[in-house]
């Protein structure tokens, strides 16, 4: 949320602090302030004063909400110095006015460049704005900054969901959209299953995301207007979610099976008369192929199959016979040393006797 009186051209962007640790809070123990070219800290009641940096043009030290981190101005530069344990770097160049935010880890600027941009500029001056001493503008009275959750860290709260891992897994072209129209929430939305297809069937997933913890709260998955709230694993598991196979029939092979429908035509695997050999994705391929079987049994060729000199079935490829459509067929499975994602071949005899 952004709460400004209106000003012309101010820029507020965000830079986060990754270890602030914990420490005293402002005004809780310890004074700051410049002299003699130097920022100085001191403990109260009882503590010595010590220099945290020096250099010209020192100005306007900005506590951290912790109380162990400085920002400082050093001309028109910015600087941030740990209390207790580091020396001064410089963060940023050429800024502006800044104050730090309730949350701890961000800190607003008024002009800077290479950092978040938050907003473009709030505006325009009005009859009620004045300049303070020698046209100062006194920012942090005239602005707050309070960032709430980021939408990166509710996209991250969602996905670490093992249905959002499972959805995104089988549907990597999902749009992640952020809901924040009620409740914190993130949609994994399938509107349409290829970017050819015609919109219609849809399936979503929703994840709540607690404000107070930014931790999943509650998921439901609403397919095509039916919203599941139990099993959604089981569910997302079904590969008929949308009908999702795709008919392969290749007239020149006299071939027909079914295959994922977000598989894709392989490259540098041709066509025949049209129609791609292979079709594959991320979990998987098909290849077809023919040979000149005349003499040879299925059981022949599958063996041969087989044994190829490179051995894509392994040592100890098992064969066993099948029938389709009344033809008798081999499958060439691989050695079970492959294990998992091992390929497999099948021979059948497509024309002749």
């Amino acid at each position: 949320m952004i709460v400004a009186a209106p000003m012309l051209g101010v820029l507020v962007v965000r830079w986060r602090i990754s270890d602030l640790g914990t420490g005293k809070a402002p005004g809780a123990g310890r004074v700051a302030w410049v002299a003699e070219g130097k920022l100085w800290v001191k403990d109260l009641p009882d503590g010595g004063a010590r220099a945290l940096a020096a250099g010209e043009n020192i100005s306007r030290p900005a506590w951290s909400p912790t109380g162990n981190w400085l920002f400082f101005r050093r001309g028109e530069d910015l600087w941030l110095v740990g209390v207790d344990r580091s020396e001064a770097r410089r963060v940023a160049q050429g800024v502006g006015e800044f104050a730090w935010s309730p949350a701890a880890d961000v800190f607003a600027y008024t002009a800077g460049a290479g950092l978040e941009r938050v907003v473009e500029k709030m505006g325009p001056l009005t009859g009620e704005f004045t300049f303070g001493y020698c046209g100062a503008v006194a920012w942090d009275e005239l602005f707050a900054y309070w960032p709430g959750f980021t939408d990166a860290a509710l996209i991250k709260a969602a996905k670490s969901t093992p249905e959002a891992e499972k959805f995104l897994a089988k549907y990597p072209w999902a749009e992640i959209v952020v809901d924040r129209s009620g409740k914190s929430a993130m949609d994994f939305r399938v509107d349409k299953l290829e970017g050819n297809d015609k919109p219609g069937l849809y399936l979503r997933l929703q994840v709540l995301v607690d404000p107070d913890t930014v931790a999943p709260a509650g998921r439901f998955l609403d397919l095509n207007g039916t919203v599941v709230r139990r099993e959604i694993l089981r569910r997302l598991d079904e590969e008929t979610v949308f009908g999702s196979r795709l008919p392969y029939l290749n007239p020149a092979y006299g071939v027909y099976l079914e295959f994922p429908r977000r598989w894709r035509p392989r490259p540098g695997y041709g066509d025949v008369a049209g129609i791609p050999r292979s079709y594959g994705g991320d979990d998987g391929f098909f290849l077809v192929s023919a040979m000149n079987g005349e003499g040879w049994t299925p059981e022949e060729v599958a063996r041969h199959e087989a044994s190829h000199k490179l051995k894509p079935y392994g040592e100890r490829p098992r064969l066993e016979k099948t029938a389709v459509n009344g033809r008798e067929g081999y499958f060439v499975f691989p050695s079970p040393k492959l294990g998992t994602g091992a390929g497999a071949c099948f021979v059948v005899r497509t024309r002749g006797p």
